[in-house]
């Protein structure tokens, strides 16, 4: 490339688009990449405050002409981020190419992608000294960009291999229910980068800050003799249990509020209602009554044509695949004593007379960066008779109050770090932060 454009950017935007371009559409395919501008790039490009800011975006040419690319393709592309010079062979392979190429005599050529938009109302305009871009409807160029790539991107946090990439490819989860989370209400940009950050684990608790030497040992705050992990702060720290109790309501509200709503035939639902207010006769042992007449399950669900009683318990656990298991394993029995005590009060009716003939506790496992104990979960909701849309549909409205509940803790945790007494500074004005050395007197961290 010539030098009025020459820059890392667009050496890696057309690498990308040669790889698109060399695809068969009609295959998938997944484009890795170390460049994170880029991805960032393609993913602002169908934000409204990109769209106004086309003026000042000097790799204009080569961005349109990779969402132009993927626009045609008829099968699945994929984008990913690698971390680079970590040893990747294909990556190593690609940066010693690029050294060549660099070491390689310059044409000194001033290179363009030459455009041919599907819409024609839209055209680039280059100058000696800045470009321009004149539109008339950038959303027609976009459109299909929204509906079908903007899908992938979300995968395009990190890559398989990495934490997040581990976490985004780990099957069984639900991942798809991110993507149509988006659709039942659209992730806030504060929403969006906490989400980053805690499927990274690069979010800044202690223990992270202490790993990169910005904390003296990683304890929690709170909670002093504990390690703060992402972990700790999202489900075990005293310090915000009313956040996370908070959190769970919310997924509760919305799986509940979304199954009411789909209006299935004969099927009553109850949200957060004593056991004393349900219209079923449960007869406690004289040791259980106190204890369980004014519990509160999460949700019921009663079908009086089938006599058929369900409770509903929901679980916001750390989204581990052993901690998922042992949710699922522990709400399972949540409410044995109830179930005992309807069978108790019906063994005393007739066949005829009796209001309930099976009953069953369902959990459901959503977990905190928005996975969802999917297998399990689609089981449970098979009493309902549901289609695999709708079924879909109500359960991202519960990973979008998950996506809401985390990021709500984050923001609760920075208010409360605020009215924590802050370091003393020294005379230059920067904070003082004292690192504590291990007993030993071993190597800190």
């Amino acid at each position: 490339a010539g030098t009025a454009l020459a820059s890392s950017f667009r050496a890696e935007a057309a690498a990308m688009s040669f790889a698109i371009q060399k695809a068969p559409r009609h295959l998938p395919v997944i484009v890795y990449t170390d460049s994170m501008n880029v991805i960032t790039a393609l993913q602002a490009w169908n934000r409204t405050i990109f769209c106004r800011d086309l003026r000042r975006q000097r790799n204009a040419d080569i961005l349109q002409q990779i969402l132009t690319d993927i626009n045609l393709r008829s099968a699945p592309t994929r984008i990913v981020k690698v971390k680079s010079h970590r040893g990747i062979p294909l990556n190593e392979e690609a940066d010693r190419w690029a050294g060549e190429a660099s070491a390689a005599p310059s044409t000194d050529v001033e290179w363009f992608f030459s455009l041919e938009p599907p819409d024609q109302e839209m055209t680039f305009t280059w100058g000696d000294e800045e470009e321009t871009v004149v539109t008339a409807e950038v959303n027609q160029v976009i459109k299909q960009w929204n509906v079908t790539a903007d899908a992938d991107m979300v995968e395009a946090v990190r890559a398989a291999g990495t934490m997040g990439g581990t976490f985004l490819v780990e099957e069984g989860r639900g991942r798809h229910l991110l993507q149509k989370s988006k659709t039942v209400r659209p992730w806030t940009p504060n929403e969006e980068r906490r989400w980053m950050q805690l499927v990274g684990r690069v979010f800044p608790v202690n223990t992270y800050l202490r790993r990169i030497d910005k904390h003296p040992n990683g304890m929690c705050n709170w909670c002093k003799d504990k390690r703060e992990t992402i972990t700790h702060f999202q489900s075990c720290c005293p310090q915000f249990a009313d956040n996370r109790t908070a959190a769970h309501h919310g997924i509760v509200r919305a799986v509940m509020g979304a199954l009411a709503g789909a209006q299935l035939q004969d099927w009553v639902f109850y949200y957060e209602t004593p056991f004393n207010q349900l219209p079923f006769v449960f007869q406690w042992t004289d040791e259980e009554r106190e204890a369980q007449e004014k519990r509160r399950p999460d949700g019921v669900a009663w079908n009086p044509q089938t006599k058929t009683l369900l409770f509903l318990e929901f679980t916001r656990c750390m989204d581990h695949s052993h901690t998922m298991v042992e949710a699922l394993e522990r709400k399972s029995h949540q409410y044995d004593e109830a179930i005992d005590a309807v069978f108790r009060a019906q063994d005393k009716l007739k066949y005829g007379e009796k209001q309930v003939l099976h009953v069953s506790t369902l959990p459901m496992i959503f977990g905190v960066r928005g996975s969802v104990a999917y297998k399990e979960v689609c089981e449970h909701l098979e009493w309902f008779k549901l289609s695999a849309a709708k079924r879909d549909r109500i359960l991202a409205c519960g990973v979008r109050e998950a996506i809401a509940g985390a990021a709500d803790m984050c923001t609760a945790r920075f208010a409360a770090l605020r009215s924590l007494p802050r370091a003393p500074r020294r005379a230059d004005g920067k904070r003082v932060r004292t690192v504590i050395p291990p007993e030993d007197g071993g190597k800190i961290g």
